[in-house]
């Protein structure tokens, strides 16, 4: 129980998007410095990946319920409450379940639920904060003093030096297709986010890629799905009249991916 300080408090992530994934790094960086715990996630390979480097987490493993039985947590924070999503952290052993208010949670006692479906206060949350609300339900008073003090803007996505090395190797290629002698910064632009709740046209992410390449010295990095790399780059090309080359635009492949997700781009 949280009064008498908890000693392990899980987070289960069952998405493996890549934006759902780095969206949890500020709850995850708060349950740490907030709770005397150790911080057990639960995740897919995608974050299982970024968590490689982390020094605010404790122990990484995979999402699945021998893994969450195994530590016997007694919080367990879950960052998709969907109701099947709900059944599952239910079967596990966790003593107490931090989710959203659905019917299924309101009836069970080892659910501590925040109402966000319910109550006009969350009705313009982010995910973002939604998953630090989820936080703060742990224990609202101890949440609540000790947020103040600390800094979010800590919670990057950490990285090694291979990492970084297939970023200046990145960096150095683009560089030689710029003709220029001027320092470069890379805006990087992920169409179609699947953790955000407000998207944009083709067409209007088109435009937008165009209006950060007007801004000097500044490249768009356009990072795309394979499902709609293609698509997204003919677009690029007809609005662009076939000239690209103020925009990096890299074919979508798993590596490259994850190169970019594992680098600080903030």
């Amino acid at each position: 129980m949280i009064d008498k300080q908890p000693s392990t408090i899980g987070v289960i992530f069952i998405q493996n998007a890549l934006g759902e994934c780095v969206i949890g790094f500020e709850s995850l960086y708060a349950i740490k410095h907030i709770y005397p715990c150790r911080l057990v996630v639960f995740a897919q390979p995608t974050l299982q990946n970024l968590l490689r480097e982390c020094d605010f987490v404790d122990v990484v493993e995979p999402c699945t319920k021998q893994a969450i039985d195994a530590y016997a947590c007694d919080y367990a924070l879950l960052t998709n409450s969907k109701s099947v999503h709900i059944r599952f952290a239910l079967s596990t052993n966790a003593k107490r379940i931090i989710c959203a208010t659905k019917f299924i949670s309101l009836f069970s006692w080892r659910c501590k639920s925040v109402g966000i479906y319910l109550w006009k206060k969350y009705r313009n949350y982010d995910e973002r904060e939604i998953l630090l609300a989820f936080v703060r339900r742990i224990s609202p008073k101890l949440y609540d003093e000790r947020l103040p003090s600390i800094d979010l803007t800590q919670s990057k996505i950490p990285y090694s030096k291979s990492h970084a090395q297939v970023v200046r190797d990145y960096l150095e290629l683009a560089g030689q297709k710029v003709d220029s002698s001027t320092p470069r910064y890379l805006i990087m632009i992920n169409p179609f986010n699947n953790a955000c709740p407000y998207s944009l046209t083709k067409q209007g992410f088109v435009r937008l890629i165009n209006a950060v390449a007007q801004i000097p010295e500044c490249i768009p990095l356009v990072i795309t799905f394979d499902k709609v790399h293609r698509d997204f780059t003919q677009a690029l090309e007809s609005y662009f009249n076939h000239n690209l080359s103020h925009i990096a635009a890299p074919p979508y492949t798993k590596s490259t991916y994850k190169a970019h997700s594992l680098s600080q781009w903030r």
